[in-house]
């Protein structure tokens, strides 16, 4: 009796766990254990729901793999420090250190970043500016270095700002008549590069273009086979050589009507520009299945579309995977909540970005596989089962307590 007893609370309880699963897709087997992330392409992350609540990664004994869902940025900025060459390093008795940098490439700048070794000290500098380095103008005067103090290396950076300036050498006077010299190491600027995010390709199913004569515009419709969760639309457009227009984009979305049924309708997202100098890129998180472009013409010939692109950032579940497990990424549908994992405390531990493991095709979960897997895959049977064990259970307190009344 206790054996039966158990069994039906297990099938109950898998039963709940498989209720308004989506789909599935297998995670490749890794090779030795540590930090994992699986990139979530639009195939398979069309299955998300906001915020990534419905996901959740199963082992091989149908237990929670804590993970963390990150986005891609849609820009990366690098800060890299481009060294000037010291040409010279001379100190005059009775007066200042002076180092001489070479600026080869006579780029305006309006700084130099110093990286000098750690040292309490106060000493006051002037930067002139030369092109033969026989005469010296002045770019600033008077100004202070000190507290070169830090906390985690052995030197600090100090920049100093001026006014834009090209020449081809700069000097650096430091007044230490008095005192010891300032250990100077590099010199130079930094340069800070702008890289676009990590995108994918979202497949479109068809478009097409309307150009109203009446109306003065042009109509512009994207669908797709899914409702995808789209980051950026890229649109290109050719005709006349030079043109300035303005465009709306509308995305398709579902309402209920007084009488509960639901219809769709195009909702205005994004006003924008369209010009002939450059591609036009909207970015704006948008989630559906179809979107809608207007262009106004005014009294213009219309526009023909040279190139649309959808793009989706990067997606990304991180997970610690044990080797020779098998893990599982299940989706599930609205009804799922968002875990909640210790994991998400430790973001700044983790690596930015671990090695990169590949996911089976998706496999969409539909009602009749779900109670092929499973006998308890409806609530029907779900109540059924919790109905038997409370019948079994009254029916075991029942003898127990014969059994107390005739003892």
């Amino acid at each position: 009796m206790r054996v039966l007893v158990s069994l039906l609370f297990s099938l109950t309880v898998m039963a709940a766990h498989g209720q308004g699963l989506r789909a599935r897709a297998r995670i490749e087997p890794v090779t030795s254990e540590g930090f994992y992330r699986a990139l979530l392409t639009p195939a398979i992350s069309q299955h998300l729901e906001a915020g990534a609540i419905n996901v959740r990664i199963i082992d091989s004994q149908g237990q929670e793999v804590p993970y963390l869902y990150s986005i891609a940025s849609p820009r990366k900025f690098t800060t890299t420090l481009r060294e000037y060459e010291i040409l010279e390093r001379k100190q005059v008795s009775s007066c200042c250190t002076t180092w001489i940098l070479s600026n080869p490439s006579r780029g305006a700048i309006n700084n130099i970043s110093l990286v000098i070794k750690n040292a309490e000290v106060t000493k006051k500098a002037s930067l002139l500016g030369s092109d033969d380095k026989i005469t010296w103008y002045a770019v600033k005067q008077q100004f202070v270095i000190a507290s070169i103090a830090s906390q985690t290396e052995t030197s600090e950076v100090r920049m100093v700002d001026f006014p834009l300036s090209n020449y081809l050498y700069y000097s650096l006077q430091v007044s230490d008549s008095t005192t010891a010299p300032l250990n100077i190491l590099r010199a130079g600027y930094y340069d800070v590069s702008e890289e676009q995010g990590e995108y994918t390709p979202v497949p479109i199913a068809r478009i097409t273009q309307v150009d109203s004569a009446g109306q003065k515009k042009t109509y512009l419709s994207l669908t797709f086979d899914h409702r995808y969760w789209i980051d950026r639309i890229d649109l290109s457009m050719k005709g006349q050589p030079y043109f300035l227009r303005a465009g709306t984009l509308f995305e398709r979305d579902t309402r209920t009507n007084r009488q509960g049924v639901a219809e769709s309708f195009f909702r205005a997202r994004e006003n924008f520009q369209l010009s002939s100098t450059h591609i036009t890129q909207l970015e704006i998180p948008l989630h559906s299945d179809a979107f809608r472009i207007s262009i106004d013409n005014q009294d213009n010939p219309p526009l023909e579309i040279q190139e649309v692109k959808a793009l989706q950032l990067n997606r990304y579940v991180t997970a610690w995977l044990k080797k020779g497990e098998n893990y599982t990424l299940e989706f599930g549908d609205e009804t799922w909540t968002k875990p909640a994992y210790d994991l998400d405390h430790f973001k700044a531990s983790i690596p930015v970005a671990p090695p990169l493991l590949t996911l089976d095709p998706i496999q969409v979960v539909s009602a009749a596989t779900e109670e092929s897997n499973t006998f308890f895959s409806t609530r029907t049977y779900i109540w059924a089962a919790i109905v038997a064990v409370i019948v079994l259970l009254g029916y075991m307190s029942v003898n127990l307590l014969r059994s107390i009344g005739k003892n």
